[in-house]
Formats: structure tokens, C-alpha cells, sequence
């Protein structure tokens, strides 16, 4: 191993040795795993030269990384004992068809659902109005504060939390979410996204990754108790939130304040995007930048233009919007703050 690691003719000599027929598969296999007792910088080179031998000999890298199956889970408590112990018997059986010295970890980890800020929110999706005259959007303001008439609202605009709404019975346990809370999803949604999961880790450990026909047995078990439990004792789901969209329907604004993320709030179209305008005009924290729309797109990424001002890269106070990053284009959802009526993110 050290040989591979020095700068001189005795590399080339053990990395020529190791390419031809004198070692086999399962030998180099087990080099692979030898350098983890080696220190740095030595480790490095070795695995680099030990790479270009698997690559040379056709041979599929193992991963360095042995991390554990990582699903979200269901209700049941005894879910990761059960996925466990079928991982154990799943492997047991297919042991001759692993990387030699790389056999997976039979350990089971814990992955997060859909955060309900993600099922639920949706300032996005008024995108397609024309948010700079929000007095154009619509305002059901009458209509909601006629049924339920303990809704917190400003000048008739409705800017109320979940539990100032008379739900029904099978909705009250949105009444305390949090934003980040998680929520279950759907049958059909967890089978094909934990499916496409375990084959993705079948592959990255050289397994066959057709044979799964038991492990969707085990998923339709799994399902069933996580059913019985959510019987016993409710817990959010996705379809509460979608219950609960349809209940509030399609022309409201459901987005948290400002440092209240664990109060959904539905607000008036207008209300919301008025203040959404009135944070982004204000000179306090935005420039304009005198140039026309078509030219900005142009010099979108550069550092800065003409005038001195960044364009690629805005600038602005962080703790009062939550930013998303697509495509390199920052975008923002201000953050509404009660103190000032939700006119503004500060």
C-alpha cells in the first residue's frame, strides 16, 4: 500500500502488478478497504491509484461511505425492528451477490416526510397575478368573516390563525401545527418513493435491484399497522391538508408571519400581497436598478453593471425573508410582521 502512495518507480511497478491477471477480483477487493489504516495524505493517493486499477479491471468501485437505509418511517413504534430484522434475511440470502469485504449495513435510519410548510403554504402560487396591484386580486374577506366571525382581520382583510376558524371535528389537529411538523403521505406516494429508495441502495451496494417483490410485501404489512395505529392515535397526514384546502378554498393566502412559524396564518390575497409590495419597494432595503427588464435578464450573473449595483447577487436582509434558489435566481417570500399589522416584514 505504500509503495502506491510514494512518487517513484516502485508505484508504477505494484499499480502494473495489480492490473494483470495475478491478483483477482475479490484481492483487489480487499485492498480497497486496507487504506482506512492509513493516514492522510498517503490514504488519498492509495485509493486514487487503487480507482484506476478497479477501472482498469472493469471492475464497480465500492462505496466508501457504508451509510445505513435511510426511509421515513410509519407510525408504528416498532417499525425500525421490523425493517431490520427483513433487511438481515434479505441480505443473508444474497450475501454472494455483494462486493467481496463490502457487505451493506443492516442498520436502519430515520428520513423526514413532507414538512407541512411545503404541503401547505402557497404564496408561490399567485405568481401568475399581477402582484404589484394586489387590489386587483381577489378578497373572500365577507364571505369567510360572515361564517366564522372570531377571525382576526385588519380593515376587513382577513389575517387570521388556524384555530380562530371553526373547523370540523376532523381538522382540529391543524389547529397547533408548526410549519416544520411532518405529515404522512399518501399510500401510493410512500410506496413508490421508499421503492425507488431501496433500489437506489441496492445499486450503490452492487445488488440486482429487480428483486424487490418481498420488500413491497413488507411495505403492504406495514401499511396495514400503520393504519391501525393512526386509528388509536391520530396523526397529521396529507389528507388533512388537502381536506383542509378544499375547506378554505383556492382564493387565500396561507404563509406564517413573521417569528410565529408554529401559527399558519390565512391571509387576504390583498393584505398580503400589499404588504409583499410595500417590503419590496421600501428604500430601506432595495435599490431600483434603472434598467429595463430585458437588459437585466441579459446581465443576470455578471457582477455588477453599469451603475456599480449588483445584479447577479441582491443583497438583503436575511432574517426577514425565507429564500428559495432555483436556477440560480434567488427569490423571496417575505416574512410578515405583527407588530406593524402585516404591512410590511419589519
Amino acid at each position: 500500500m505504500y509503495r502506491l502512495a510514494s512518487f517513484n518507480k516502485q508505484r508504477f511497478l505494484i499499480s502494473k502488478e495489480l492490473r494483470s491477471g495475478k491478483y483477482t477480483d475479490t484481492m483487489i477487493y480487499g485492498f480497497v478497504r486496507l487504506p482506512s489504516n492509513v493516514e492522510e495524505p498517503e490514504r488519498s493517493r492509495i485509493r486514487s491509484e487503487l480507482k484506476k486499477i478497479a477501472a482498469f479491471r472493469n471492475m464497480t468501485w465500492p462505496a466508501m461511505m457504508n451509510k445505513p437505509f435511510q426511509i421515513p418511517f410509519l407510525a408504528p413504534s416498532n417499525f425500525a425492528q421490523k425493517v431490520k430484522r427483513w433487511l438481515k434475511r434479505f441480505l443473508r440470502t444474497r450475501k454472494h451477490l455483494a462486493r467481496q469485504f463490502h457487505l451493506p449495513k443492516c442498520n436502519v435510519r430515520e428520513a423526514a416526510h413532507t414538512k407541512v410548510a411545503d404541503a401547505l403554504y402557497n404564496p408561490f402560487s399567485w405568481q401568475d397575478f399581477d402582484l404589484f396591484n394586489p387590489e386587483l386580486l381577489p378578497c373572500p374577506c365577507d364571505k369567510l368573516l360572515h361564517q366564522h366571525t372570531r377571525l382576526e382581520n385588519i380593515d376587513g382583510h382577513i389575517c387570521a390563525t388556524l384555530d380562530q376558524f371553526d373547523l370540523p371535528q376532523q381538522l382540529n389537529i391543524l389547529q397547533s401545527i408548526n410549519s416544520y411538523s411532518t405529515v404522512y403521505p399518501t399510500k401510493n406516494t410512500y410506496m413508490e418513493e421508499v421503492t425507488k429508495t431501496f433500489q437506489n441502495w441496492l445499486k450503490k451496494h452492487g445488488f440486482p435491484t429487480h428483486d424487490i417483490d418481498t420488500f413491497e410485501t413488507l411495505l403492504q404489512d406495514l401499511w396495514s399497522l400503520h393504519l391501525e395505529e393512526l386509528q388509536e392515535t391520530p396523526r397529521l397526514t396529507i389528507g388533512h391538508i388537502s381536506k383542509l384546502r378544499e375547506f378554505l378554498g383556492n382564493e387565500v393566502v396561507i404563509h406564517h408571519a413573521d417569528h410565529q412559524n408554529q401559527n399558519a396564518r390565512v391571509f387576504c390575497p390583498q393584505l398580503y400581497f400589499r404588504g409583499c409590495r410595500n417590503t419590496w419597494t421600501d428604500p430601506q432595503l432595495f435599490t431600483k436598478l434603472e434598467i429595463t427588464g430585458d437588459r437585466g435578464w441579459r446581465n443576470h450573473g455578471s457582477k455588477s453593471n453599469t451603475n456599480g449595483v449588483s445584479i447577479g447577487e441582491p443583497h438583503f436582509r436575511k432574517d426577514l425573508f425565507s429564500s428559495k434558489e432555483r436556477n440560480n435566481i434567488r427569490k423571496g417570500e417575505p416574512l410578515l410582521a405583527t407588530k406593524v399589522q402585516h404591512m410590511r416584514s419589519f
